[in-house]
């Protein structure tokens, strides 16, 4: 958050409570307390730049996988949140072919995904290669 502000940027937070943990309020009482820090309405995405980032890519090319299998009503509800956050501006169409081929996958099975995509890359430079340890 400190970041975003500093860039005259602001985000906003979402939760949702989950029915097996215990919740005391804090959390809301916080938000309340300071919700003059929260917009209303989301800015979009950042202007233009001047300097155009890069991530050099070597002579690596791009990942070809097909698209997690979903039943018709997760497609649907993925065709309406893609929607939604394309007409808020928060994302825009892409034909990059290092796009990502699927955008919401629950977390557990993203790392599932991470370790196996990296266990059978070929990754020459270690230092490169992401850290697999949790906090």
């Amino acid at each position: 958050m400190q970041r975003l502000s500093r860039t005259g940027l602001s985000a906003r937070c979402i939760c949702s409570r989950r029915q097996d943990r215990r919740y005391d309020g804090t959390f809301d009482t916080l938000v309340h307390e300071y919700a003059d820090v929260f917009r209303n309405e989301l800015p979009g995405l950042p202007p233009d730049r001047d300097i155009e980032h890069v991530i050099d890519t070597g002579d690596a090319q791009p990942i070809n996988r097909h698209p997690f299998k979903m039943s018709p009503l997760e497609l649907d509800e993925l065709r309406r949140q893609l929607a939604e956050l394309q007409t808020l501006g928060l994302i825009e169409p892409s034909n990059s072919p290092w796009g990502a081929p699927v955008l919401f996958v629950h977390q557990e099975r993203w790392f599932n995904e991470t370790l196996y995509r990296l266990s059978r890359s070929q990754c020459s430079d270690t230092s490169q290669c992401p850290s697999l340890t949790t906090n």
